[in-house]
């Protein structure tokens, strides 16, 4: 009877600390998103381009009649262009908006594991205040639509018993599959798998195929439309960053996740789930494997793609890897939830008190060290040594130079004849700050025919010295000609790097065609 009473305690205290504990989640994630709110990342302003020229021009485009894809998220393109159509402003709601889709991720996460105190409290603890999460919140891109997109796939592809599943479910994640591929084509990696599970799961192979059939229809429907209006159904940074496979990449990449695994709890919950296994002896486990086999194909396939590419592309603040924390926390707790054996003899799972105050306190500091030291806490990648408010005050130079490069194409009274033309290393800020000037850049400027260079044919140039190689170097047959418009020292990435912009005196007509398999336009 005392070891009942003692039980009982135990249960009520765990119920009690659960809403303490996602009260104190829910309010360390709102100090950080307050400490990262003015956070954009520059490609953010890449997407705000595309769509304010589609609300605006009627074309999806970035360079205005050039039918060039630079866009791995068509949805977020899209849903940007409607907020600058009502607003008139690509980014003016873009926070609130993945605000709300992180907070419909987060709490559909912890819904789905209230049955269980242990694994709310914890999972609370774990996702809710991570940093990384809110930094992509804030971020201006599509990582929160993607998140909570992938978060909903897992939860229609989850279940806690072996019965088929009904038409209905299986054509809501088959809509979650389509709009997840066109929030970001990697996701087919992980939904895949989830789709094909589904269509074992379901009561009817052919009722089960007719469901996703809407699904399928929303991704062919973009590839069609890609194919016909861009000549091509792969977007640049398919040619340009395309994933590496090479013996030290992959070692760079294994370290850069594993790290990740740490940072963002996922790897103390394996241990954790490892360790209360081999406690239990449990049978269960593959159970549980097999009623949700799908998710666990899918995040290890995504798992290994990520090996190839997190560090070429979207390479920053684990950005790659973020939207799937929830989804590879939910796989987790459940594993967590069926190693505990029934029986007399079974070892209880300790208080989750402990190790969520650990997990909080892990969050705050890693926020803390974002905002002050590294926006991207790994010993490998880039702005390992770039801080949230510095990467702040490297935008703000960009913005000052889009600033001064129109006031100086202004005053050399060359405006009224045809748009500036920049090559730059960053397609971000200048680009839409200038959203008439032309820009010459490796994602945009992409042509699979046409590899002349096009430096010579641009007004002005943009550069880091020395970060992207010496000053001849960069300006190559231009070096000595071209004037000196700015120029100033900014503490970028744990170096003082040299911010210049050149005026260019007499640039080549345009080479590149108008699409992207098109041959280079006679001089």
């Amino acid at each position: 009877m005392k070891n009942v009473a003692t039980d009982i305690n135990g249960m009520c205290r765990e119920r009690r600390s659960a809403p303490l504990t996602v009260f104190a989640s829910a309010l360390l994630l709102a100090g950080i998103l307050g400490t990262f709110w003015r956070f954009t990342a520059e490609d953010a302003y890449i997407v705000a381009r595309y769509a304010e020229n589609l609300a605006r021009h009627g074309e999806l485009t970035y360079n205005l009649g050039e039918r060039i894809c630079a866009l791995t998220s068509p949805l977020h393109a899209l849903l940007s262009a409607a907020l600058a159509a009502l607003s008139g402003n690509a980014l003016s709601w873009s926070k609130p908006a993945s605000l709300l889709a992180t907070a419909a991720a987060l709490a559909a996460t912890l819904w789905a594991l209230r049955a269980n105190t242990f694994s709310v409290v914890l999972c609370a603890a774990m996702i809710v205040p991570s940093p990384f999460i809110a930094l992509w919140t804030v971020g201006g891109l599509e990582t929160p639509f993607v998140l909570l997109l992938m978060t909903m796939l897992t939860l229609a592809a989850r279940s806690k018993d072996s019965a088929p599943f009904g038409a209905g479910r299986i054509l809501l994640a088959g809509l979650l599959i389509g709009l997840g591929f066109l929030a970001r084509f990697d996701t087919l990696t992980y939904s895949i798998p989830v789709g094909c599970s589904l269509l074992v799961r379901g009561k009817s192979t052919r009722r089960s195929i007719l469901s996703l059939l809407p699904g399928a229809i929303i991704a062919a429907a973009w590839l069609l439309f890609s194919k016909i209006y861009y000549h091509d159904i792969l977007p640049t940074s398919f040619y340009v960053k395309r994933p590496e496979f090479g013996l030290r990449h992959l070692i760079k990449d294994e370290i850069y996740l594993l790290q990740f695994s740490i940072v963002s709890g996922l790897a103390p919950l394996a241990a954790l789930i490892v360790v209360r296994w081999r406690e239990n002896k449990t049978r269960s486990l593959p159970n549980a494997f097999n009623r949700a086999w799908g998710v666990y194909a899918g995040l290890a396939l995504f798992f290994g793609y990520a090996l190839t590419a997190c560090t070429v592309h979207m390479m920053f603040a684990y950005r790659l890897l973020v939207p799937f924390i929830p989804t590879a926390a939910l796989a987790g707790f459940d594993l967590l939830a069926a190693t505990d054996a029934s029986g007399p003899k079974k070892r209880p799972l300790p208080s989750p008190f402990m190790p969520a105050c650990g997990m909080l306190l892990l969050n705050a500091s890693l926020a803390t060290f974002m905002y002050i030291r590294s926006i991207n806490p790994s010993f490998v990648a880039e702005y390992s040594h770039e801080s949230v408010r510095d990467y702040d005050k490297m935008l703000a130079v960009l913005r000052t130079q889009a600033d001064e490069m129109r006031d100086d194409w202004r005053r050399r009274a060359l405006s009224a004849d045809r748009p500036a033309r920049l090559e730059t290393f960053a397609a971000g800020v200048v680009p839409y700050y200038d959203r008439d000037t032309y820009i010459f850049e490796q994602l945009v400027s992409f042509r699979k025919l046409c590899v002349r260079p096009h430096e010579d044919s641009a007004d002005y140039i943009d550069l880091i010295v020395p970060r992207h190689g010496s000053l001849i170097r960069q300006l190559g047959n231009q070096y000595g000609k071209d004037e000196l418009v700015s120029s100033r020292v900014v503490s970028y990435d744990g170096k003082l790097e040299h911010f210049m912009l050149f005026y260019h005196p007499n640039p080549a007509p345009i080479a590149l065609p108008r699409y992207v398999d098109e041959p280079c336009r006679r001089p």
